[in-house]
């Protein structure tokens, strides 16, 4: 999903990248809505600023002893407009979310444009033959290999290396914890 301050604030730029990923955004429904959106949501807003400020007459009023029955029908009269626009802006919310529900998320700007993936030309293979290889070693060749020693943790689910020399494995100044649980063969290095 797109972030909505980047659609609400470059609309037409976020249109014409889209568009170079096959999507076809309805710019100017989209801006009514959120014009609609933004409209009625200041509105709500002002009115409940006036509740809060009547409620607190009303408070005021009772306090010393007055007649506040005209001020409280004006606040029902303003919960009733209040639940009206909150309904409507829910009704522009789930036409929003429509719209934008089904939009690509926006390519990065080094990918190049095409219609499909045959469009776009391999410039590097990250593994030459497509197989990730691991090492695994055990957590008493670990601290074999790096002369080490090793504290059990909890469950014997973690061990820490403690080393005392600085030749790219831990020390006892940054102590590191390998996991070398009961479901993995031993720790990947």
């Amino acid at each position: 999903m797109l972030d909505p301050q980047l659609l609400r604030n470059k609309t037409e730029e976020v249109a014409a990248v889209l568009q170079t990923r096959g999507y076809l955004l309805d710019v100017e429904r989209f801006q009514s809505l959120e014009k609609d959106r933004k409209q009625l949501q200041i509105k709500q807003q002002e009115l409940q600023h006036s509740r809060n400020q009547n409620s607190k007459e009303i408070g005021k009023l009772k306090a010393s002893k007055e007649d506040a029955a005209d001020l409280i029908k004006r606040t029902e009269l303003l919960g009733g407009e209040l639940k009206s626009i909150g309904d409507h802006l829910q009704q522009i919310q789930l036409e929003l979310n429509d719209l934008t529900a089904g939009m690509p998320n926006i390519p990065h700007e080094s990918v190049p444009s095409g219609e499909s993936e045959d469009d776009n030309v391999e410039q590097r293979r990250g593994v030459s033959d497509g197989i990730f290889r691991l090492k695994y070693l055990t957590m008493f060749s670990l601290a074999k290999t790096w002369e080490c020693g090793f504290r059990t943790g909890h469950e014997a689910d973690w061990f820490t290396l403690c080393c005392d020399d600085s030749r790219s494995r831990p020390t006892p100044q940054s102590t590191d914890s390998v996991y070398a649980g009961p479901s993995h063969p031993g720790a990947r290095v």
